[in-house]
């Protein structure tokens, strides 16, 4: 029962090492989704996880998928948009201005 703690914890570790937890600037500096982590080959991710399973260190908790969208949702809808971009992001086609006015219709007595 304990080596089965230790292992889902080894997980843990090693998943945020290599992943990221999927918080933008997340707290945990041995998190790839920390803002001033630098990102490390798995085998050094796998010595630094059993270190930090040793020593019991404190995790930080995964973005559920449906948070993260949200979190990213949200970032995107208050970065400014520029003027040729459609709300999706996609670039808006440019229509041709025509040249001559367009007349306004006007409706005749029968």
């Amino acid at each position: 029962r304990e080596k089965l703690k230790q292992k889902k914890a080894f997980m843990g570790y090693f998943q945020r090492l290599t992943q990221g937890c999927g918080r933008p600037n997340c707290w945990n500096k041995d998190c790839a989704s920390s803002s001033g982590f630098k990102p490390v080959p798995k085998a050094e991710a796998f010595k630094r996880a059993l270190a930090l399973t040793k020593k019991h260190s404190k995790i930080c908790e995964l973005v559920k998928k449906t948070e993260n969208i949200v979190a990213q949702k949200r970032k995107a809808d208050s970065e400014p948009k520029k003027a040729d971009q459609t709300p999706n992001g996609s670039k808006r086609e440019k229509v041709p201005k025509p040249e001559t006015a367009i007349e306004p219709l006007t409706l005749s007595r029968f």
